[in-house]
């Protein structure tokens, strides 16, 4: 079977919202076989790549932010002149030209791309509740079609994606993530596939900070200038392969001016980063010995004392990839200390 019968049939009986981490990174997410295969159970051929898929259909993002950015998203559609719409629409994109006001939620689609909605549940009838891709119509012009979501309840439900540690704090420090939990400094994968083709991101993190993390600090001996560096203390946001930049989030040190964000006079971020880059500082309880956990502030949660040159009045990123691309979205955990770690309690990603 090829790559994109696979797509359509796992589509239609699977939500979006697809995480996974992946070690080893040379088994899961390399591309397919021959005859369209992948080495581990559980993994199946997806747009040429090996994934594993978890049902994980969004919902409402943990301090969801409001507010209208820049861009209107466009039509595209696979096989199709590109803007053109069909009447029934395939991808958010075309729910939001053929109406503006629609707003955001779950929208049955044409995932099949035969001119009829499609009943994903097999339940004879097609309906949004039953059968509907979430589609967030709210933020930089609406739109945007939902390809991974980890919140609170979520994490609850499902846990970790494979490879992490889940931290279980609710109790007592009110909160709920996954993190590394490695004792060494270095970095972990998770991929999100996209389904559909794209030319933008648009998306979100909410964490928190486990010791005192210094945001774009080098440190000896340690490379931190490429992209497959651990170039910052908190999260990095790549397309495919050649991991082509689209964001950064970075936790910085609560008092050490020497590990703090760009903007109160910190490390500048590389250069391939440039101002695609969101920078807190973490609260003055993670700088203990031992380190601790930072729950009495999120990162990352609003824009008040972030340092992000590229937001405007929403806390959420929005990338231009370029060229129309199907290709996964990674993101990256790192840290270049031992005794630093980031917990991930939020994770929104959409592409358009």
């Amino acid at each position: 079977m090829t790559a994109r019968a696979w797509r359509l049939l796992l589509l239609a009986a699977l939500g979006l919202g697809t995480l996974v981490a992946c070690p080893p990174p040379s088994v899961i997410g390399r591309p397919c076989g021959a005859d369209a295969d992948c080495v581990l159970a559980g993994m199946v051929c997806l747009s040429g790549r090996c994934a594993e898929f978890v049902d994980s259909p969004p919902g409402e993002g943990e301090g969801e932010g409001e507010g209208e950015g820049e861009g209107e998203g466009e039509g595209e559609g696979e096989g199709e002149g590109e803007g053109e719409v069909p009447d029934v629409p395939q991808t958010c994109a075309h729910v939001h030209a053929l109406n503006p006001a629609a707003p955001s939620g779950p929208y049955a689609l044409d995932l099949d791309r035969n001119g009829a909605l499609d009943d994903r549940n097999s339940d004879g009838t097609v309906t949004d509740a039953g059968d509907g891709i979430y589609c967030n119509m709210d933020i930089a012009g609406g739109g945007w079609i939902n390809v991974a979501f980890m919140d609170h309840d979520r994490i609850v439900a499902d846990g970790c994606p494979s490879g992490l540690v889940l931290e279980d704090y609710d109790d007592t420090d009110g909160f709920i993530g996954c993190r590394r939990g490695s004792t060494a400094a270095g970095a972990i994968s998770i991929w999100a596939s996209t389904y559909y083709p794209y030319r933008e991101v648009m998306g979100r993190v909410v964490a928190v900070g486990f010791g005192a993390s210094e945001a774009f600090k080098d440190q000896p001996a340690i490379p931190e200038t490429g992209i497959d560096n651990q170039y910052v203390d908190g999260v990095s946001i790549t397309v495919g392969e050649t991991r082509q930049h689209l964001f950064t989030y970075a936790a910085a040190h609560p008092s050490d001016p020497a590990g703090a964000c760009p903007c109160s006079g910190g490390p500048a971020p590389p250069g391939f980063v440039g101002d695609a880059y969101a920078c807190e500082a973490e609260p003055t309880e993670v700088d203990e010995v031992p380190p601790a956990f930072g729950p009495s502030d999120r990162l990352w949660l609003d824009l008040v004392g972030v340092c992000a040159p590229s937001f405007t009045d929403t806390p959420h990123f929005v990338a231009a990839v370029g060229a129309l691309t199907e290709d996964y979205i990674e993101l990256r955990l790192m840290n270049d200390e031992p005794d630093e770690d980031i917990v991930v309690t939020g994770l929104e990603l959409y592409v358009r």
